[in-house]
């Protein structure tokens, strides 16, 4: 598994678009297993710079405000939150691969997932 993981966070740069709950938690799994790689944090938001968690990484940069996205094109992997609107990114050229973390479960635990869809009934069927 961990080499699984290796594989799809191994891009030198990586970005993190959105910072809310899901980029938070995007930035302690990739900081978990790769403690000294440059991470790029991009939110509309300026507190995102107040975070204690960021502050103290040397290894992480952070892009808020109005033009936070003016940099993100320069990086190899960029982790979308679902907050974050694909229309925001429209034109930007990315040099390396948009992903998001549900993607990347998904990745890493291909069948071994079952889905439950429909109208009615899921909280039934998947409780049973």
């Amino acid at each position: 598994m961990e080499r699984k993981i290796r594989a799809i966070l191994k891009p030198n740069r990586i970005a993190i678009l959105g910072y809310g709950r899901e980029g938070r938690s995007s930035y302690k799994f990739i900081r978990n297993y790769y403690p000294e790689k440059e991470i790029g944090i991009f939110d509309k938001s300026e507190g995102v710079k107040n975070d204690n968690l960021l502050s103290n990484d040397r290894n992480c940069i952070i892009y808020a405000g109005a033009h936070y996205l003016e940099h993100i094109s320069g990086y190899d992997l960029v982790i979308k939150s679902p907050g974050i609107s694909y229309k925001e990114i429209e034109g930007i050229e990315f040099k390396g691969k948009i992903h998001s973390q549900s993607g990347i479960f998904l990745e890493l635990f291909a069948g071994q997932i079952i889905g439950i869809t429909g109208t009615k009934g899921k909280s039934t069927t998947s409780s049973i």
